[in-house]
């Protein structure tokens, strides 16, 4: 006998429905009862803060006594008493004539360096090698904007294209031009005699281009009893000055100093005479002594670091926003997912997946980042306050390097065996 019509649709409808349950069930165990698991490793987190200050620095300006000045001595160099700061000339001519006689001694001086090396040095086939690799080494420099050392490279390859040429026409060659170029330098000094005179350092110091109106104003001295308004009122006073006025400046003595104004709670953190970092956009991470520790006023300190180091790295440096390194903290490193919350007495830890099965593991949390927190295992104490020692499977299970935690998953408990 044939079933009715509506029994026939039933069924098929039961049958449909549990189709859609058993896919409702496969995609809710995908997607939210997945496990996913991380590897634990080391890591260590600086604890910074940004500061702004300004450096001060005994420094004197030194003005520009005509147009014609050129200034010999390189930012952040040492200049001795007497030393030769610029040359003067007195007319465009004769400065002319001084850039044709420096060019005249700068061969003079690539000649001599050939004549120096011996026969064996210069033999064609090492020098073709040295050429090339002098021509892709300039060429590297060129290409990555590395132009600090462009000049001495150029240099370099110079000399070895002029001892390739004296290779070929002989020492004989090498002798005469060495001793043209001699006497063309000795009738251009001559023709030059009284053209050219020197400015010289009245004492030594540190040469600096810079000079921005602070030189009389952020000084050492203003440095004593300075406080948050005191900082404030005292960079207002910075001086209008026209740098075409001036050659530069001398920095003298070696110890510089950087004022800044922070919390009570980060100054907190530092040691009176105590040493810190300071990360500069451009210097680096410079080691400092703190100084001295301002008053407090609203909440806020001065607090004046100095060094007697790295001077002539901070020549150009006065308004800075610098980072402070606190201090640094070392844990394992785990997502934040990865942290739970036991229900039952409250206690913060992870998932440790040992085996197949997940493993709770009791954690401190030593730095929290961005999307990150670092964790040691707690250290669980006798009613002494000694360490409890640890069986041997609780020492396995123990948080190490390479050890996976779960981040994700649904119904985690400890003991659970994860398929």
């Amino acid at each position: 006998m044939k079933p009715p019509k509506y029994v026939t649709t039933i069924a098929m409808w039961i049958l449909m429905l549990g189709i859609l349950a058993y896919f409702a069930v496969y995609v809710v165990s995908y997607f939210f009862g997945n496990v996913q698991t991380e590897l634990l490793y080391t890591y260590t987190a600086e604890e910074a803060v940004s500061i702004s200050g300004y450096l001060f620095r005994d420094e004197e300006p030194i003005a520009a006594t005509d147009d014609l000045v050129e200034v010999t001595v390189a930012e952040g160099a040492r200049v001795a008493a007497g030393g030769e700061l610029a040359l003067v000339y007195d007319s465009q001519e004769s400065m002319e004539s001084h850039e044709a006689l420096v060019a005249l001694e700068e061969e003079l001086t690539t000649l001599a360096y050939i004549r120096s090396h011996s026969a064996d040095d210069a033999e064609e086939t090492q020098l073709g090698s040295q050429i090339s690799d002098a021509i892709v080494a300039l060429r590297t420099q060129v290409a990555q904007q590395n132009l600090s050392g462009l000049s001495d490279s150029a240099a370099a390859l110079k000399q070895l294209i002029y001892r390739q040429d004296y290779t070929y026409n002989g020492n004989e060659a090498l002798e005469n031009e060495i001793t043209q170029l001699q006497s063309e330098i000795r009738s251009m000094s001559n023709q030059e005699s009284g053209s050219v005179s020197t400015i010289t350092a009245e004492q030594s110091g540190i040469f600096s281009s810079l000079v921005d109106g602070y030189e009389g104003v952020l000084t050492p001295e203003a440095l004593e009893g300075l406080t948050p308004s005191g900082l404030e009122a005292l960079v207002s006073q910075q001086e209008t000055v026209n740098e075409a006025d001036y050659l530069g400046k001398l920095i003298y003595g070696n110890t510089w100093y950087y004022a800044a104004t922070m919390s009570e709670e980060t100054a907190d953190a530092l040691t009176l005479n105590g040493s810190a970092t300071l990360r500069f956009t451009s210097a680096g991470e410079l080691t400092c002594t703190v100084e001295s520790i301002s008053d407090p006023e609203d909440g806020e300190v001065v607090v004046v670091f100095s060094s007697d180091k790295y001077l002539s790295e901070v020549t150009l440096l006065r308004d800075q926003t610098v980072e402070l390194i606190l201090g640094t903290v070392t844990g394992y490193r785990v997502d934040t997912s990865a942290i739970r919350v036991e229900n039952t007495s409250g206690a913060t830890g992870v998932y440790r997946l040992y085996g197949t099965q997940a493993t709770w593991v009791e954690v401190d949390i030593l730095y929290t980042g961005e999307d990150y927190y670092l964790i040691e295992q707690t250290t669980v104490y006798d009613d002494e306050g000694e360490p409890i020692d640890l069986t041997t499977l609780q020492e396995a299970r123990r948080l190490r390097d390479g050890a996976e935690i779960i981040t994700k998953g649904t119904d985690i408990y400890d003991g659970k065996v994860i398929q």
